[in-house]
């Protein structure tokens, strides 16, 4: 589910378009992305009156559902054979970088109390976890974190020991 791409798709528009219309029929939509549920993709429509960055959010054989005016662009009136197609523009790259944003979430420290108690309950994602004994990092071998909510200690754990993790959220 997000933003979609293809390589160099371009096609032309087969019949005219108003400034307000959200359907445009096109020659041959076969370059463009597979849409699914909640996919999108942009398309930039050039003619004789300007240019509009549109949002397709359907493509149903050839014909693209589309939000209008996007990327600072306004809604303009098309005429058959004006180029649609998919291009580099800025609504598309800040959909990519909102879409890539990672946050780096750092537990509370957790104090050994009982050396005898070797899992703790944290909250990380399995994937990217880093576990630390006393600030130092642990190598994966001296732990284990599969199930996102508990860390149990193969190494030996003392009174005092400081136990934190690093884990991320987000793409």
């Amino acid at each position: 589910m997000g933003i979609k791409f293809s390589n160099n798709a371009g096609t032309i528009i087969s019949a005219d378009v108003t400034s307000d219309a959200t359907s445009i029929l096109v020659d041959d939509a076969s370059e463009f992305p597979t849409l699914g549920a909640g996919d999108w993709c942009y398309a930039t429509i050039i003619g004789s009156f300007g240019i509009e960055i549109v949002k397709v959010t359907a493509i149903t054989g050839n014909n693209m559902v589309v939000e209008r005016a996007k990327d600072n662009t306004s809604a303009l009136a098309f005429t058959s054979s004006d180029r649609f197609e998919l291009r580099n523009n800025a609504a598309m790259f800040e959909d990519i970088t909102a879409a890539a944003v990672i946050s780096l979430n750092h537990s509370a420290i957790t104090t050994v109390t009982d050396a005898g108690i070797s899992t703790y309950n944290f909250t990380y994602n399995p994937n990217f976890v880093t576990v630390y004994i006393n600030r130092q990092i642990l190598r994966e071998a001296e732990y284990t974190a599969t199930n996102g909510t508990s860390i149990t200690f193969i190494v030996s754990l003392n009174v005092g020991d400081e136990i934190e993790t690093t884990t991320t959220t987000g793409a």
